[in-house]
């Protein structure tokens, strides 16, 4: 077998041809939806109390398989920065979605939230991770969020 024949062999094999791309871009769009809906949900206080405003812009992204596609980046502004929920994408090695966030002021100090499978059921569940300790997952919470939005004000 030629190499050009076993990269085809293993492309092939890879690629789950029943799988409905649409519907994947359409869930992970949804995701994104709800998850931004979740934070300002959360902070609607402290938005009713002028202590924060949100923005957003569009991101293009290119995936395999599903395309060209528009994505909305969150940006949470404070009086001393801004905190930016960038989305990645949803075809991940170990994940079903990302979503960099980052405190503008401090960019190298970058967390993900990432859907993956829950170890205990087939159901998905959304975690914040460290860049700098991928494996190391928390729950997706308004208190957890809250704990790393205070440490990068403190910085």
């Amino acid at each position: 077998m030629s190499l050009k024949e076993k990269l085809i062999k293993l492309r092939d094999n890879n690629v789950d041809n029943n799988t409905d791309w649409e519907k994947t871009k359409k869930t992970w769009l949804n995701d994104l939806d709800t998850i931004y809906s979740s934070i300002k949900s959360w902070f609607s206080d402290l938005e009713k109390e002028k202590l924060l405003t949100y923005s957003e812009e569009t991101k293009t992204i290119q995936e395999e398989h599903i395309g060209t596609y528009d994505v909305n980046i969150l940006k949470i502004h404070t009086e001393i920065n801004s905190i930016i929920f960038e989305p990645i994408g949803t075809l991940l090695i170990g994940a079903w979605g990302r979503i960099d966030f980052y405190s503008n002021n401090n960019p190298q100090d970058k967390m993900m939230l990432l859907k993956t499978k829950s170890q205990n059921t087939d159901d998905f569940v959304w975690e914040i991770r460290s860049k700098k300790d991928r494996f190391k997952g928390i729950e997706f919470t308004q208190k957890n969020l809250e704990n790393v939005i205070e440490k990068w004000l403190d910085r």
